[in-house]
């Protein structure tokens, strides 16, 4: 199969998939230094991937404390995550009883270089 017949059947499992909700769950891979990840994705500690979804997350000492970051994409490389997918995403890998922020950073600050959201 070519690769732009790849991208397109994957766009579509994914649309079918996220609209259906059947996603399955999230399993975790473990850490991106044991799958031969490149030196600047190193930071994530943790991974989890199902047939629409990856996220790797990462811890970081702040001014509020240590917090987890999860960075969340679609294998299709589409760039819209709804809402209840995002909540989902939270519940199944940090817990129901977890808060989380999605950041929108000053302008001169934004890195918006991936189809990726952040929590």
């Amino acid at each position: 199969m070519s690769t732009r017949k790849a991208r397109r059947y994957a766009q579509r499992y994914c649309a079918k998939a996220q609209r259906r909700g059947d996603w399955g769950p999230l399993e975790e891979r473990g850490p991106l230094t044991n799958l031969g990840a490149p030196h600047h994705l190193r930071h994530f500690t943790r991974t989890a991937c199902n047939s629409v979804y990856a996220v790797m997350i990462a811890r970081h000492r702040t001014t509020w404390g240590v917090v987890e970051q999860a960075q969340i994409r679609r294998h299709d490389g589409g760039t819209r995550i709804p809402w209840a997918d995002l909540q989902r995403i939270k519940d199944d890998l940090f817990g129901a009883d977890r808060t989380a922020a999605e950041v929108f950073p000053p302008r001169d600050e934004l890195v918006d270089q991936a189809n990726a959201y952040h929590l």
